[in-house]
């Protein structure tokens, strides 16, 4: 795993993600981070697709949201991540647990301190 890479969180205009991407890629990185929510998987597959790197030698890295928890969910979101990237392997699949707090305050769940 790269120890340095390109974050897409809240690029939400889809040439510019594809833009970042190709240009992060043309400069070296090899990790590339998305998720599902961020909604530009789809321009991080198209950057990679289209760049000279071996698709080998990129790592992806994706994030399943909360309300996609549990078996089932989790790889149908994980085939639907697949497809927007546009390839058949990923590297890190995260399940994102952000949103917990938020889970815990509407069900008036405390830690013990």
């Amino acid at each position: 795993m790269p120890l340095l890479g390109l974050g897409v969180f809240q690029i939400t205009d889809q040439a510019v993600c594809k833009e970042s991407v190709r240009t992060a890629l043309e400069t070296g990185y090899r990790l590339i981070d998305t998720a599902a929510c961020y909604g530009n998987e789809r321009a991080v597959g198209e950057a990679v697709k289209e760049s000279d790197i071996p698709r080998k030698e990129v790592f992806l890295t994706s994030k399943v949201w909360i309300q996609d928890a549990g078996y089932d969910k989790t790889m149908r979101s994980f085939e639907k991540t697949l497809e927007n990237l546009q390839t058949d392997r990923g590297h890190s699949l995260i399940l994102d647990i952000s949103s917990l707090n938020e889970v815990y305050r509407l069900h008036n769940i405390r830690f013990a301190q």
